[in-house]
């Protein structure tokens, strides 16, 4: 009986030895239900509107993508022309699902789930680990980065969202303005996988910061902070991912902005947070510069019913019944109000557009919105040619830019 009893134990151990060890050895590292593989895998986005700080590509309903708007370098196609209008718009050789444009650079996800990077590499933007003083006017590959699912860039950098949650970074994440290049982060040369607590869901990265929005429901910023655009209730620019505190409810969509944040919850609503210079986070003072920053997520009110955020020194928000309101800078009529009325657009008011949206996107100092026709309308500046035609006099109005399909 003893030696029977001893050769089962033994027994036992040797299966208990082999199924710790492949749990531990697994692809999450053994780690809990809560973490890497417990979620669902993320399906790649597609989109249709592709910004760039001054250009802006369009995905046809058959794949192809073109692109018109600023080219000095080399962001859209190697070309001497530093600004492409829409009727000149360029086919780009290669497929993507989707792209997002810093200052002077494009990355992009093709079909095959890699992303692709030309255009402006002074800076660390290509992420093969160099730095050229000439423009990459090719699409190179991100060395390391497969499956990926949604692309994001900021003015001087990008950041990769893959199919398991994984965030990467690379370029300058969180660069400054000229006034303030004494708060410049360090360049990441290759991609780096940004230390969040949990696997993301979605992700933004504008001009000096990035966030991401976790399973749960969390939303974590990282980048530059002076004005409290990171939402952790400071004004210390971090490298690392930061929680946002004193969110109400679970976020699904967040949109990083110049130095604002904005997200839209679980109930369709949405908060704002940072900078608020221009009416920026669309709370209503009529005096923003006397209100010119919040630490803490505040609601936006008056809109309901959200479904996607374009964010830059403005904000607009689109609606499912495919009405788009703005707020914030409006100098050049970006957030589609009378510029002489409205320099500053501290709530959210209405954009007259001849028919519903269905996808918006932010420039630098304009917006474009794609009608249910297929016909993409933009206002505010037209730098860069971005336009095209325009009544000079009210660059407020939404004009018919192009009809790609």
């Amino acid at each position: 009986m003893k030696r029977a009893a001893i050769l089962i134990l033994a027994a036992l151990a040797v299966f208990l030895g082999v199924f710790l060890s492949a749990w531990l050895h697994r692809p999450d590292g053994g780690r809990p239900a809560s973490a890497a593989t417990s979620h669902a895998m993320l399906e790649p986005a597609t989109r249709y509107l592709n910004p760039g700080t001054n250009h802006l590509c369009y995905r046809s309903r058959g794949g192809a993508m073109v692109c018109w708007g600023n080219n000095t370098w080399d962001q859209i196609i190697a070309d001497p022309i530093l600004a492409i209008p829409p009727a000149q718009r360029v086919r780009l050789s290669r497929a993507f699902r989707m792209l997002s444009g810093g200052n002077g650079h494009t990355c992009g996800v093709a079909d095959d789930a890699r992303i692709w990077c030309w255009g402006d590499a002074s800076m660390g933007q290509m992420g093969d680990g160099g730095s050229y003083t000439n423009t990459i006017v090719r699409p190179q590959p991100v060395p390391g980065i497969g499956r990926a699912v949604r692309i994001a860039s900021g003015y001087d950098g990008s950041c990769a969202l893959i199919r398991d949650g994984a965030v990467y970074c690379w370029g300058t994440v969180g660069r400054s303005n000229s006034r303030l290049r004494s708060r410049e982060f360090k360049v990441l040369r290759t991609p780096q996988r940004m230390p969040l607590p949990e696997p993301a869901s979605h992700l933004s990265f504008r001009v000096h910061h990035g966030c991401a929005v976790g399973v749960s429901g969390a939303v974590y910023c990282w980048g530059f902070n002076a004005n409290g655009a990171l939402g952790d209730g400071s004004t210390i620019d971090r490298m690392a991912p930061v929680k946002v505190r004193h969110l109400p409810e679970k976020i699904t969509r967040v949109a990083a902005g110049y130095m604002h944040t904005c997200a839209i919850g679980a109930s369709r609503r949405v908060y704002c947070w940072g900078w608020n210079g221009q009416g920026q986070l669309g709370n209503g003072p009529e005096h923003p510069y006397e209100d010119d920053r919040r630490l803490r997520p505040a609601r936006v009110p008056g809109l309901a019913d959200i479904v996607q955020l374009a964010i830059a020194s403005h904000t607009c928000a689109l609606d499912s019944g495919g009405r788009v309101s703005c707020w914030g800078y409006n100098e050049f009529g970006g957030a589609g109000q009378d510029t002489r009325r409205y320099p500053a657009v501290t709530r959210p008011r209405p954009v007259t557009l001849p028919e519903p949206a269905l996808e918006i996107a932010p420039n630098e100092w304009s917006t474009c919105a794609l009608g249910r026709s297929l016909k993409i309308y933009c206002w505010g500046s037209n730098k860069a040619k971005l336009i095209g035609e325009k009544n000079p006099d009210r660059p407020w109005v939404p004009v018919p830019v192009a009809r790609i399909d």
